[in-house]
């Protein structure tokens, strides 16, 4: 299972594909029912056939939303992938034999910088300031 943050403040709508999304053997599209009128223009008569489709389900995340509990499969699909590369998406979690690597996301390793004392040797002089020490 997956956890995605949308980092921009603008709501966003991933439509997800059949071929990427239901690889699984499981199918999360919607499955719907059509009735469509055909006219016999000839009688004047009316045909009713009833057609299902399946529909493709979409992700909505609002601006700054964390959507948890997202099959693996949703990180295979075009739209997610380039808002993943762009930084508009983040991965926060990530439970899978799979991981994706940060270098895919688009985010950067933060180095610590050299010569630079611990935030806990700061935080000690803070405290014996504050004791008077």
């Amino acid at each position: 299972m997956v956890t995605l943050k949308n980092k921009i403040r603008q709501s966003r709508v991933f439509n997800l594909e059949h071929a990427n999304y239901c690889s699984e053997g499981k199918c999360y599209c919607t499955p719907m029912t059509f009735d469509n009128v055909i006219p016999n223009y000839k009688t004047g008569d009316h045909n009713y056939v009833r057609k299902e489709k399946s529909i493709n389900d979409v992700l909505r995340l609002s601006d700054r939303e964390v959507k948890s509990d997202l099959p693996n499969t949703v990180l295979k699909c075009a739209e997610i992938k380039g808002a993943l590369k762009i930084g508009n998406l983040q991965v926060v979690e990530q439970t899978s034999e799979t991981k994706v690597e940060n270098k895919s996301l688009g985010q950067r390793a933060k180095r610590s910088k050299p010569g630079k004392g611990s935030s806990k040797s700061s935080e000690a002089k803070v405290d014996d300031d504050a004791t008077g020490e």
